[in-house]
């Protein structure tokens, strides 16, 4: 069976597991440079095919602006997609407020805001969910619907779902389809409760893209860093190409007689950002080497930011969890005011535990009173917020307690107090119509600091997520190739050993298993941590569940608990 590029492994960072910070850092740089200059002979962002379909759907977009029938944009998706989609959504409908136009984005993610903090991963095989969720934004419109369903994959059967229903509603509703494999690599695994796959609706989806009633924008960036890894170049890619379609959408709103080239904004993208982010690749590195060390020792990773900068920290935070198995608590990000700023659908969710608490607030009355020098505290500032005194208090009281700091900060000459590291990038200002390039590069730079810090943490084999959690269909096929992969036994060995190991047994063939659905094994592996490495120890050592299990213990870093099991 084919593996979908998005799910292969990256030849460029296949030793990343052994790279010091510096390579790490050289090698993030050299899989990103692949989101502009493509992957092998497949179609890639640049090509007039992905370039023309952009601009089809930003006139789309720019004709449900201007129209007199309210109408409404849909951006969906599940996990990072979904945030995403947030993030882009929440921009531009603020843009569209300082215009005194309606504000008609509108996001959509699996599993409610909740999923914007936290991993809720069941939701995304709930295709029925998925319409529901639909239809309650779709049901009271009386103009034209443009929908964008965001899936890396082409897998998520949430956006599949939807992408079905606005197929049956149409011409009301225009399907756009946004993913990162070609249309025969989408998922054709049966979906609970639902005749359809993935892989049927995307070729539904194409035969209507050739009468101009859907489109597809799947341009190719190749394996991720980490394998399956989506929260990098596919949300990376993402924000680009939504920001781009809604650029040139508000340039025909305002009616500017210099036409916007989608070539020429994914071209600034790469110089501006990435070229731009990139350059500061020693002081990045350096921050990752703490940040690992902080992991290390049990220390936490804390994201301050006064402005939109913390949600894209608290996002890459957010991810943490279900890609590399990570504390909660690991990894946290705040913002000057929370939920205030955030603006989400839902609002203020403080109350339903600690990971939703998220203002800078709770950070000073909750974590700042026990922060230590095991611990690393980066705060990310921009010249558009000038909001900087309190981040200064905040550092100075860090600094008492011995913890490392670091200032990243966008177009400000200086932030005024010495952190331990500060880096400080000078790119183009965002007006009313342009992207928002700091947003974009912090995010970068967030990823590297997290991936590489987990890297070091020993939370990676090869450039495989050995500890992902197994909570839906996506991840439970992801955990079966990673498994496949370092083991280099078959499918069926492979899946049998997941299943010893979500079950705590050590031969399959008990009969307490007889019978199981794949739903059954992820609502089991939903309580069970390290499933994976396990798994892997259990085939490659030929021992028993419970020894492996063991072993891991002794030895939480799979490459060496390999080794010493054999020495």
């Amino acid at each position: 069976m084919m593996i979908p590029v998005t799910e292969e492994s990256n030849p460029l960072t296949v030793n990343i597991d052994t790279s010091s910070p510096r390579e790490i850092v050289s090698l993030l740089n050299k899989a990103d440079q692949e989101i502009v200059g493509g992957w092998k002979d497949y179609m890639k962002i640049t090509d007039s095919l992905v370039l023309q379909a952009m601009v089809q759907v930003a006139n789309l977009a720019a004709d449900i602006i201007m129209t007199k029938v309210p109408g409404k944009i849909i951006l969906s998706g599940c996990g990072t997609s979904g945030r995403i989609a947030f993030m882009v959504a929440r921009s531009f409908n603020e843009r569209l407020r300082e215009m005194k136009l309606a504000e008609c984005l509108s996001y959509l993610i699996a599993g409610g805001d909740r999923s914007l903090f936290t991993s809720q991963e069941a939701p995304e095989d709930d295709a029925h969910h998925g319409v529901s969720t639909l239809k309650q934004v779709v049901c009271d419109v009386k103009g034209p619907v443009l929908y964008i369903g965001i899936t890396c994959g082409l897998s998520a059967p949430f956006v599949a779902a939807q992408l079905d229903y606005c197929m049956n509603h149409l011409p009301q509703s225009v399907p756009v389809l946004l993913g990162f494999n070609p249309i025969s690599q989408a998922r054709n695994v049966p979906i609970a409760l639902w005749d359809k796959t993935c892989l049927s609706v995307a070729k539904n989806l194409e035969d209507k893209s050739h009468h101009g009633k859907s489109y597809i924008i799947n341009p190719v960036l190749g394996p991720e860093t980490i394998t399956g890894s989506s929260r990098m170049k596919g949300g990376t890619a993402t924000k680009i190409i939504l920001e781009t379609i809604f650029t040139i959408a508000y340039h025909k709103v305002q009616q500017t007689h210099q036409p916007i080239d989608p070539l020429s904004m994914i071209k600034a993208y790469e110089n501006n950002v990435l070229e731009v982010t990139y350059s500061k690749g020693e002081e990045i590195a350096v921050v990752i080497d703490k940040a690992g060390a902080s992991l290390r020792s049990g220390g936490h990773i804390y994201y301050l930011s006064m402005g939109s900068l913390g949600i894209v920290a608290m996002i890459d935070a957010s991810e943490c969890v279900p890609t590399y198995g990570a504390d909660i608590n690991d990894v946290r990000g705040f913002i000057d005011t929370g939920y205030d700023l955030l603006r989400n659908k839902e609002g203020d969710l403080s109350s339903q535990g600690e990971c939703y608490q998220i203002s800078v607030s709770h950070f000073e009355t909750d974590i700042l009173p026990s922060v230590c020098n095991k611990d690393i505290v980066i705060v990310l500032l921009s010249s558009l917020h000038q909001n900087h005194k309190r981040c200064k208090t905040i550092m100075e009281t860090c600094q008492t307690k011995g913890v490392f700091t670091v200032c990243v900060s966008y177009n400000m000459s200086q932030f005024d107090h010495k952190c331990d590291v500060d880096i400080d990038f000078c790119i183009p200002d965002c007006n009313e119509i342009s992207p928002r390039y700091d947003e974009l590069s912090a995010k970068v730079v967030c990823n590297a600091i997290s991936t590489g810090a987990h890297v070091l943490a020993g939370k990676v084999y090869n450039n495989h997520m050995i500890d992902v959690q197994v909570r839906n269909s996506k991840l439970y096929h992801r955990a079966i190739s990673i498994i496949e992969t370092i083991t280099n036994r078959g499918l069926e060995d492979s899946e049998n050993a997941l299943l010893c190991s979500i079950y705590h047994v050590d031969h399959v063939e008990q009969s307490h298993l007889v019978g199981k659905t794949i739903q059954d094994h992820i609502t089991m592996a939903t309580t069970k941590d390290k499933v994976v490495p396990i798994a892997i120890i259990m085939l490659l050592r030929k021992c028993s569940i419970q020894e492996a299990r063991d072993y891991l213990l002794k030895q939480p870093i799979l490459r060496r608990c390999l080794r010493e099991m054999t020495s």
